[in-house]
């Protein structure tokens, strides 16, 4: 138990639904930027995206890594590249079949006709949980996506775990001793965790989001007939308030003690 333990934090990752990030180097901090964003990367080819979608909240959520209180995003989607292979896994789209599509380079494949091998070791399988799906990297990292619906707002929401991986750059990447957050993608540092709130907020939402955010060119999810990255960004999210509502979207407020006891 223990040799797991230390394999898992130096390792893995984690990226739950709302999304609270594990980093590789076990450093937990919550990222609620609404858009499409680099989660893991590797310069070997592996590559990680995840889709971000705002959700109305009664309240903000505080976390003391960032030591910010902030409105919410989930996990709607992931894409990844396997090798030479594109792979996503995304909410259906008006007229498919099923609840979560996974798409390999674009095409619709069932969940029932998985495993697929992706070549170069690469291959997409069921998940054990059996909604989902677990990816096998040519690199040999693992992830495994497993979705749920949350009935009251109409919104599939995803658990993202990364096993045994050595990708050390993205939302989940290595986080060095001088600085508050993952590496940007040139290599460079937002530095020591701003005393600031509000250079703390600019810092995690705006610099470092807009950093790892995909454009069209990078993106690596399917889209619907013009449609593009664009549709999903929300460069205004999360607002720097305690405000967090959505036009047209009921917030989310909390359960009762004794409610969340009981299913807990």
């Amino acid at each position: 138990p223990n040799r797991l333990l230390v394999w898992q934090a130096l390792n893995g990752a984690q990226d739950d639904g709302d999304p609270h990030l594990t980093t590789v180097d076990g450093t937990r901090y919550d990222f609620h930027a609404a858009g499409e964003f680099v989660a893991l990367f590797d310069r070997n080819g592996t590559q990680v995206q995840t889709r971000q979608t705002p959700v109305a909240t009664a309240g903000s959520v505080a976390n003391s890594h960032t030591g910010l209180n902030s409105c919410v995003s989930v996990n709607s989607a992931v894409a990844a590249r396997v090798g030479s292979h594109r792979l996503s896994l995304q909410p259906a789209r008006q007229g498919e079949d099923g609840e979560m599509v996974v798409r390999i380079d674009g095409v619709p494949v069932s969940l029932d006709s998985l495993p697929v091998n992706l070549g170069d070791g690469g291959r997409v399988n069921r998940s054990p949980a059996g909604a989902g799906i677990e990816v096998i990297f040519p690199d040999g990292t693992r992830i495994i996506a497993n979705p749920w619906f949350w009935h009251s707002h109409s919104q599939w929401m995803l658990q993202i775990s990364v096993f045994d991986t050595p990708a050390q750059e993205g939302l989940l990447g290595l986080i060095g001793p001088d600085s508050w957050l993952p590496a940007l993608p040139d290599g460079s540092t937002l530095g020591p965790r701003p005393a600031s709130d509000s250079r703390r907020f600019s810092d995690l939402n705006q610099t470092f989001a807009d950093a790892w955010r995909v454009d069209v060119a990078s993106s690596l999810f399917d889209y619907a007939q013009g449609e593009s990255t664009e549709n999903y960004t929300n460069r205004g999210w999360p607002p720097d308030s305690s405000r967090c509502d959505l036009p047209g979207q009921p917030r989310v407020t909390p359960a009762r003690v004794e409610i969340a006891q009981r299913l807990c």
